[in-house]
């Protein structure tokens, strides 16, 4: 799922995060599987403010009530394939305090008035580096 206006382009190595929000929203989300917008809002400072985090759907809403700095950082995580967002169901969001007050849908589809379509996030797991090959020094003899 994409945000409205991302492009899809080819697969290439992400690139790092820019913004400090970027980074700590990644960080975050790298700790935490299956994160919930409201776990988000809650544990990052800087997310919760007075934006919703759109869909190419116009009615059709992931989240409301987030800085748009924070939208902002989502919307670049996602295009650098940082993240990723799973359609969910309400029940994911039940832990972790509520919903954004809107209908749900369980697919993202166009909606005749303002719906709310539950996502869990994902973030990439940083790759690990394979261990350094070690060559023995020249003249030693190896068995």
């Amino acid at each position: 799922m994409q945000f409205k206006g991302a492009k899809v382009g080819k697969e290439s190595e992400p690139k790092a995060p820019g913004s400090m929000l970027e980074r700590a929203i990644l960080e975050y989300l790298r700790e935490h599987s299956r994160c919930t917008f409201a776990a988000l809002v809650k544990a990052v400072p800087g997310c919760v403010g007075q934006f919703a985090v759109g869909t190419a759907f116009e009615n059709l809403f992931l989240w409301r009530g987030m800085s748009k700095e924070a939208v902002e950082a989502l919307f670049a995580l996602e295009k650098m394939k940082h993240i990723r967002f799973e359609c969910s169901s309400e029940c994911d969001y039940g832990e972790d305090g509520g919903a954004p007050g809107l209908p749900n849908v369980l697919e993202p589809k166009d909606c005749d008035s303002p719906h709310w379509l539950p996502v869990l996030i994902h973030a990439k797991r940083r790759a690990k580096r394979s261990p350094k090959r070690t060559e023995p020094a020249s003249g030693t003899m190896t068995a």
